[in-house]
């Protein structure tokens, strides 16, 4: 909700911008008390809801939902900057993902010990539930693209110091061995 009303500010103070929603609602095994919220309409329809607001705003041109895809590889190499504006106060996979394709990211996190987003290094740190900050971030990247290839870097570099297949297969072998006794 807050990145489609942050979409909405974009188009609102024209912030040429193009959004790409990657990934489908998950599928969830039918019980019978969803059955029961269902019928009692209860429960949110979150796709009928984006379709809606797209199209009441006119948003159309901002905003483009790709779904569930294999070749994430091609999103990330078309892609500026990675939204991550989840209620989960944690660094998700995409943000991972994108920080190895040299790519910053906005996360909506305020958990200052994260090791992963160092605020205005490698990406920017959002309030949670805040459509506004978001838009800020999102404006800052629009206003200072220079930015995106610093924080990128920067992003890379950290994550090839914490996410490399050797080195942490390297750690793991001493952990297991430390805990086997074994330190050779």
């Amino acid at each position: 909700y807050e990145l489609l009303t942050a979409v909405k500010l974009c188009a609102e103070r024209k912030v040429n911008v193009k959004f790409l929603i990657i990934g489908e609602k998950p599928k969830k095994a039918l019980r019978a008390k969803t059955y029961i919220f269902n019928k009692l309409d209860f429960t949110s329809n979150v796709s009928d809801f984006c379709g809606d607001f797209i199209a009441k705003n006119s948003l159309e041109d901002f905003i483009d939902f790709c779904g569930f895809t294999l070749e994430i590889e091609d999103i990330f190499n078309d892609a500026d900057v990675v939204c991550f504006p989840s209620h989960l106060n944690a660094v998700g996979r995409p943000v991972i993902e994108a920080a190895l394709h040299k790519l910053p990211s906005i996360v909506a996190i305020d958990d200052e010990e994260d090791d992963m987003i160092f605020h205005q290094k490698t990406g920017l740190r959002i309030k949670e539930k805040n459509a506004e900050s978001l838009f800020r971030a999102i404006n800052y990247f629009y206003m200072h693209p220079q930015e995106i290839k610093r924080m990128g870097v920067n992003a890379y570099k950290l994550a090839q110091t914490k996410f490399d297949i050797r080195l942490n297969s390297k750690k793991m072998l001493v952990l297991y061995k430390e805990s086997l006794g074994n330190n050779k």
